[in-house]
């Protein structure tokens, strides 16, 4: 499927318990990364890819699915429940991962017409994934920016529901473009 390359990390000194912490935490957030090697000066890591978790629709039909629950966890607390907008941001990670995850795979069906074939895209189809992909961590980090404001930030019932109903359309938005999106292709096969 995908050239797995090995990527290695390596310090002059041995790497702290900090720094391997941080290490530790960026290669969980990454779909497919193991770590195949590691000493105390450093990390080798490789992409290991399953098939089943790559396809694109898939991963913008979870990443709209996070966002639309962070939309409603967002407004739920900004009507009444701060402590649920501290997990909103949590979240954002997933999506960030997913990002790079579908960011990875694009780029991998536009070189190779092979994995194009086995996700049945083509090149303009690339390229739609890929701006929809952008869009959609744009927005994830957006609601997360809300969300840390909003739980810090004391705000009036009038505002408070204003911001609701904003993001009641927001949600209703984001469904109707990622079901137009994803309905397009059903409707346009790749010939």
């Amino acid at each position: 499927l995908m050239a797995s390359k090995a990527i290695r990390i390596e310090g002059k000194r041995t790497i702290s318990r900090e720094d391997r912490s941080r290490l530790m935490g960026a290669v969980t957030r990454l779909v497919g990364l193991e770590i195949v090697d590691e000493d105390a000066k450093g990390m080798t890591m490789q992409f290991h890819p399953d098939p089943a978790v790559l396809d694109p629709e898939k991963i913008v039909r979870r990443m709209a699915s996070l966002i639309k629950g962070m939309l409603r966890d967002s407004a739920v607390g900004a009507r009444h429940d701060r402590a649920l907008l501290a997990l909103v941001g949590e979240r954002d990670d997933e999506v960030d991962r997913l990002y790079f995850l579908l960011v990875r795979t694009i780029r991998t069906a536009t070189i190779d017409p092979e994995v194009a074939e086995r996700y049945q895209l083509a090149p303009i189809e690339c390229l739609d994934y890929r701006v929809l992909a952008s869009y959609l961590e744009s927005l994830g980090d957006a609601i997360s920016d809300f969300s840390k404001r909003a739980s810090s930030e004391i705000v009036g019932e009038e505002v408070s529901a204003q911001l609701v109903e904003s993001l009641d359309t927001l949600e209703k938005m984001g469904d109707i473009a990622i079901s137009s999106f994803l309905a397009r292709r059903r409707v346009h096969p790749r010939r």
